[in-house]
């Protein structure tokens, strides 16, 4: 059973509402890109990540900040 607050990409991809940290892959699903590309942009520090033991995790809200910053930069296209 889904939670309502849960955005339907959250449960498609298996992430519980609260969750503060992800998995790159999780992000990855989110932002409709590639492992390799989303592990890119966590190592070149575009996306906020901490390293919990073997683990890089992405920070959450790190993929908001991500998303408005491409949109701060034009790269964001509002069509009528």
């Amino acid at each position: 059973m889904t939670d309502p607050g849960e955005s339907a990409a959250q449960a498609a991809v298996g992430i519980r509402r609260g969750s503060l940290l992800i998995s790159v892959d999780d992000a990855a699903k989110l932002l409709g890109i590639g492992r390799t590309h989303c592990f890119r942009l966590v190592l070149d520090g575009q996306i906020l990540s901490v390293r919990l033991g073997r683990r890089r995790l992405v920070v959450r809200a790190a993929l908001d900040d991500f998303i408005t910053s491409l949109c701060d930069r034009d790269e964001c296209e509002s069509r009528p």
